[in-house]
């Protein structure tokens, strides 16, 4: 079992294959997903409140494509806001911790890459999409990408280059449409 911990939170990720540890209570929320895709990876975690060890979340989620195919899953938390992003293969979603709760779940065409925070905002860079949440876990904008892409984030403005071609755009307020 590897653990670390932020905040007052305590996150567990068990060995491959592996379950997370059963406590005597159960996690006020357990999300459990599948999919249909043939030999699916497995995201399972748990997050504890660190200063009584009481499960908040506990989230096992199939996966495609998976790490083989370079689709490695990915989260960030948010302390100031208790929100936990997450995503791995063509899925993502956000969970509030306390009161524990899911924010927002959603498709990723053909893969999640990562996540970063900028400030007030938190980026997903997926194979075919770049988007954007504020820390309470609303969706700011969202914005189609054709590989090769890279992206940049220089004093509040994203720096976006898609097959050779750049733009610029304010970080929070997203692409002009």
């Amino acid at each position: 079992m590897f653990t670390f911990a932020v905040d007052r939170y305590v996150f567990e990720l068990p060995p491959l294959g592996g379950a997370v540890a059963r406590a005597d209570r159960p996690a006020v929320l357990r999300d459990v997903g599948g999919t249909d895709e043939p030999d699916p990876a497995c995201l399972h975690f748990a997050v504890r409140r660190a200063e009584d060890g009481r499960p908040l979340l506990e989230v096992r989620q199939d996966y495609s494509p998976g790490p083989d195919s370079g689709f490695r899953p990915g989260l960030t938390f948010v302390e100031e806001t208790g929100v936990l992003f997450v995503g791995a293969g063509t899925w993502a979603a956000a969970y509030a911790l306390e009161p524990a709760a899911k924010l927002w779940e959603e498709h990723v065409p053909m893969g999640f890459w990562a996540w970063s925070r900028h400030g007030e905002v938190v980026l997903m860079a997926a194979e075919l999409s770049l988007g954007a949440w504020d820390l309470a876990g609303r969706k700011l904008w969202e914005r189609f990408v054709e590989p090769p892409w890279s992206f940049r984030v220089v004093a509040g403005a994203v720096h976006l280059e898609v097959v050779g071609s750049e733009t610029h755009f304010d970080l929070r307020a997203g692409p002009v449409r």
